[in-house]
């Protein structure tokens, strides 16, 4: 599979008005859902940034600003954002707290990772490799910590919040991206940030079904009340 500047831009131009649909039409019904809402809309902006990246290396231009915006989402961004959705859905009082742990966890893990690209921007750089870009990234963990290990625990923060859920669709766009994981770490390793953020924006599209059918079923009972 090829990625390019045009799958890129196109899966961005796709998703930017879904999500813009979604956010609006589950602010109007379920303020609880918000979160989730977003996940189009965000992915399609990730998206577009790494068009602006492809258009970068494809012509020898200096591409630091939308990388910055590209590892922002990628190493921070995501890691708060999925616990807080789960968060904010959870009934349950002990889930609920535990999922706030992993919110703290998220965010200062993403910490950890990504003030260091802005006080040293020679510990990132990108190239493209076999037609998809390679984030070549240095850490702060990496004098004490296999690479394997940190994409365990980026892992863990982000899938298990949503495995956690007590929500059925919740668990299934966590397993869709647990298998994705496997999937770009099996066929992509070479470039697997750039290639899971894109698979993942693709499986975004699944929350759109997912808060059509919430809409659906909440319309339904209230309805039978």
């Amino acid at each position: 599979m090829c990625f390019s500047a045009t799958a890129s831009f196109t899966a961005g131009a796709v998703l930017l008005p879904l999500g813009l649909y979604c956010i609006k039409d589950t602010i109007s019904w379920n303020k609880s859902l918000i979160s989730f809402s977003f996940f189009p809309l965000i992915f399609a902006i990730q998206q577009i940034i790494e068009g602006l990246i492809w258009l970068s290396l494809e012509n020898d231009v200096e591409a630091h600003l939308p990388v910055y915006g590209f590892l922002f989402f990628s190493h921070l961004f995501w890691l708060f954002w999925v616990p807080l959705s789960a968060w904010m859905l959870e009934k349950d009082e002990l889930k609920k707290k535990l999922l706030f742990y992993c919110i703290l966890a998220g965010l200062g893990f993403g910490l950890t990772l990504t003030i260091p690209f802005i006080l040293n921007d020679n510990w990132f750089s990108v190239s493209i490799v076999n037609r998809s870009i390679y984030y070549e990234t240095t850490l702060i963990y990496d004098e004490f910590m296999p690479r394997e290990f940190v994409q365990l625990i980026y892992t863990l923060i982000v899938v298990s919040p949503l495995l956690f859920s007590s929500l059925k669709m919740v668990k299934i766009f966590g397993l869709m991206i647990f298998m994705s994981i496997f999937f770009v770490g099996y066929y992509y390793n070479y470039a697997f940030i750039s290639v899971w953020c894109y698979f993942s924006a693709i499986l975004s599209t699944y929350l759109i079904v997912m808060l059509h059918r919430s809409k659906a079923v909440a319309l339904n009972k209230a309805a039978n009340c």
